[in-house]
């Protein structure tokens, strides 16, 4: 950090899943976005150091947010949802089209339910951050901090 910055906001994230979740335990795999009245900067440690990267808030040119479905899980939903009915409208009599019916939409739910907040925030000269966070985590007050500060350096030049 320069001697004048000041961080207004920071976000920690850890991707999803035990091996993940382990990782993180031994302190690798965590990213840290902050946000300072003069940069955005992303450390992500991993095994051996950190990488580092920082973007001036003049140079950003796009902020993009937004939620993910998984569209393999969303698909196999689907699809059984499908067989199930088609099973079901046909009279089978052994249950497995209901069966199909209601496991095909608890996939469907699930993927729903699990869906992912995908922040991407993009620079002039091709560098991209970019953040897929599970269900749970709220972005927006990271994303007032990082309008904030560049709204006020924007009018400061």
């Amino acid at each position: 950090m320069l001697s004048d910055e000041e961080i207004s906001y920071d976000l920690r994230f850890r991707p999803t899943g035990l091996v993940n979740w382990i990782k993180s335990l031994l302190g690798y795999g965590v990213t840290h976005w902050f946000v300072t009245n003069q940069r955005l900067i992303e450390e992500t440690r991993v095994s051996g150091g950190f990488l580092f990267q920082d973007i001036p808030h003049d140079k950003i040119s796009s902020v993009e947010y937004g939620t993910k479905l998984s569209v393999p899980v969303l698909a196999l939903g689907v699809l059984l949802s499908l067989g199930g009915l088609v099973s079901f409208l046909a009279g089978a009599a052994d249950g497995a089209g209901l069966l199909l019916l209601v496991l095909g939409a608890a996939i469907v739910g699930y993927a729903y339910w699990r869906r992912q907040q995908v922040l991407a925030v993009h620079a002039s000269g091709g560098v991209t951050f970019s953040l897929a966070i599970s269900k749970g985590n709220r972005m927006d007050e990271f994303l007032w901090y990082l309008h904030a500060e560049r709204n006020k350096h924007a009018t400061s030049t």
